[in-house]
């Protein structure tokens, strides 16, 4: 369950609504959030493993909701705020096309940061436009941009470092 008392606070500490989404996404660290809620009490409002997981709509805190955006994980202590819903679900009766499209994207040497999110360090989008559009399932797919410099592991996945 999301905590919207926790998440209004890390919000407004970060003025998170004052960002920029169109140009690029907003980073926050364990240790921002930590700071924000070192005055709650209960763990579930202050842990931020807890706080961080958001892995079905109903975990999403209304203030992300309410103003179209989702956090991602982008590593240890690390994460992203970016505009979308963060859930797109391809329906079963699209499985063997949803299960093709990973598939795909990992034959492509797309690396896998979550089931359903995966990275290539360069412009991909035509690609990417093609592939879904090839498995009719553009419906489903958000394509996106994001800067990750300082990510090693990822650098690493794709011996850039």
């Amino acid at each position: 369950m999301a905590n919207n008392n926790s998440w209004t606070k890390i919000f407004k500490d970060n003025k998170i609504l004052e960002h920029n989404f169109s140009k690029l996404p907003f980073y926050l660290s364990a240790k921002d959030i930590k700071k924000s809620v070192q005055d709650f009490k209960s763990t579930t409002e202050k842990e931020v493993r807890i706080l961080c997981k958001m892995d079905t709509r109903e975990s999403v805190p209304e203030i992300m909701k309410k103003n179209g955006l989702v956090l991602l994980p982008v590593k240890n202590g690390q994460y992203v705020i970016v505009r979308g819903e963060g859930y797109i679900d391809i329906p079963e009766i699209k499985r063997r096309s949803r299960d093709a499209l990973r598939r795909k994207l990992k034959e492509l040497g797309c690396y896998e940061l979550q089931k359903s999110v995966f990275l290539w360090p360069y412009d991909c989008k035509k690609e990417i436009e093609f592939v879904i559009h090839f498995f009719n399932l553009k419906s489903f797919v958000i394509y996106a941009e994001a800067s990750l410099d300082n990510d090693y592991k990822i650098k690493r996945a794709f011996h850039i470092v």
